[in-house]
């Protein structure tokens, strides 16, 4: 399952935007405040109200009170534009896999939907919104289902039910690894949902990895241990650990070690809670607000690599990110969307990878003068150095101390220069 295309017109600083030729990895560039969050809330709203409509609500509105409407779908402030329109229309087309039902639901039979549209419109009148899906097509248009005995089954209420549950999960900014509370016993009855903080995200793993539901073990087992048991980071697994009197943890568990994660660096820990709340999603499609937060230069091209692996594999979740980020390393495919604020209005523009060294001016190095010192000690050289040097990337460079100065040398430089002198051969 991919989102193919998506529009929303009157959420907050989106007035008039459109995202189109989406990727499986799509990454928004931009200045802060310019409305990058406002997309990726756009979309969660989106996912969320789909859940309003059961097959006999489809052409019925369903209306709240002002204040209802965002306790229901978890808003903390008014979400109608800025300007005052208070009307929002969400639309989306996407793209489904025979198999996209067949995961959730495997006694279900042979899905016959490739690409579904969905429009959903959402007004605000006299303190009252009202919410009402407005257009739903799909190619095919029915789904065949062992359920009624093979007879046709409207496409759109299953299509409802497996978009709202696993279709959309965002990770915040503002989500942080916490010390959690002690396990008191057994299973509990009911598990609370994973907080979108992250402050109870190692109780919720601890159930996973033990639980009796075999798409979350899968997850579990898919999505977060290949994550740190396999190269680039290669930790050893990731084990959720309770143990009677102590608080839920995380630990890597190695043939040699077993090291606790808060003896481990911010970035491993940030690392964890990435990929813990991806893995308990169970979504296919979610978005991560700045998931360079804590990750030093190297660890955030590791975590490059990991994200591309995981949309790779077609048999488990995720199968698409939608990432907000102000690091020039996530680079994924040929364009990114570049996000500006132009009279009060966000603007978002696809455009090419070439165009990134002019939102990242300052990672460049002018011709005599420097560059800032990024997190790990990080800077990066522009073209006219590698050319001088004649590298390229994964090639070494190499720093020779000249008196109060050093030298940049390339590898070849460097050997000619360390080489043993004519009176030594």
């Amino acid at each position: 399952m991919q989102l193919l295309e998506f529009e929303v017109h009157g959420f907050k600083s989106l007035y008039d935007c459109k995202l189109t030729d989406l990727q499986s990895i799509n990454v928004f560039h931009g200045e802060n405040n310019v409305g990058k969050s406002n997309l990726l809330e756009a979309m969660e709203l989106f996912f969320r109200v789909l859940s309003l409509f059961d097959e006999q609500g489809v052409s019925s509105p369903h209306s709240f009170s002002g204040s209802a409407f965002q306790t229901h779908f978890g808003l903390v402030e008014d979400i109608f534009s800025w300007d005052g329109d208070r009307i929002i229309t969400l639309r989306s087309r996407m793209l489904l896999s025979d198999l996209d039902f067949h995961r959730v639901h495997p006694e279900q039979g042979t899905h016959r939907i490739s690409q579904l549209e969905i429009v959903l419109r959402i007004a605000q009148r006299r303190g009252a919104v009202e919410v009402r899906l407005t257009e739903l097509k799909t190619e095919e248009g029915s789904v065949l289902s062992k359920k009624n005995g093979y007879k046709r089954e409207p496409a759109e209420a299953l299509m409802r039910e497996f978009l709202s549950k696993f279709g959309f999960y965002r990770i915040r900014f503002d989500r942080r690894l916490t010390t959690e509370s002690a396990p008191t016993g057994g299973r509990p009855d009911e598990i609370a949902p994973l907080d979108p903080s992250g402050s109870n995200l190692k109780e919720r793993l601890f159930w996973a990895s033990v639980s009796d539901d075999p798409l979350e073990r899968k997850v579990f087992r898919q999505v977060l241990l290949p994550m740190f048991a396999n190269p680039p980071l290669s930790l050893g697994t990731l084990q959720p650990v309770a143990r009677p009197g102590a608080p839920f943890d995380l630990q890597f568990e190695a043939p040699d070690r077993s090291i606790p994660i808060d003896q481990l660096g911010s970035g491993i820990q940030q690392l964890a809670l990435l990929g813990g709340m991806i893995a308990l999603s169970q979504c296919w499609i979610v978005a991560i607000e700045e998931p360079e937060i804590n990750l030093s230069w190297p660890t955030q091209k590791k975590l490059k690599g990991i994200l591309s692996n995981m949309v790779a594999d077609a048999d488990v979740a995720p199968s698409q990110f939608f990432i907000s980020s102000h690091s020039p390393l996530f680079e994924f495919h040929e364009n990114f969307f570049k996000v500006e604020m132009v009279e009060g209005r966000t603007v978002v523009t696809l455009v090419p990878n070439k165009e990134r060294e002019q939102l990242f001016d300052v990672f460049t190095i002018p011709e005599g003068r420097g560059t800032m010192i990024r997190s790990g000690n990080a800077v990066v050289l522009p073209d006219y150095v590698l050319e001088t040097l004649g590298a390229s990337q994964g090639d070494a460079i190499y720093f020779h101390r000249d008196g109060d100065r050093f030298q940049v040398l390339s590898g070849t430089q460097y050997e000619e220069l360390m080489g043993p002198g004519e009176d030594e051969q």
